[in-house]
């Protein structure tokens, strides 16, 4: 199974957090968000992901 994960929205909602972090790189449980989806995928047999990056990607 291949993965597109679509994270290149600019987090306007949730500018007090996303000024200097973009959304996929904020912290859940000490982990970033993307991280946490990373490994969903993998779980469940994904063997490639591309991410959709636009907002501060290159963090």
């Amino acid at each position: 199974m291949r993965a597109m994960i679509l994270a290149a929205g600019l987090g306007t909602r949730m500018e007090e957090l996303t000024r200097d972090c973009p959304k996929p790189m904020l912290p859940l449980l000490e982990v970033p968000l993307i991280a946490h989806t990373l490994l969903l995928l993998y779980k469940h047999g994904c063997s490639f992901a591309a991410i959709n990056t636009h907002y501060l990607g290159e963090q």
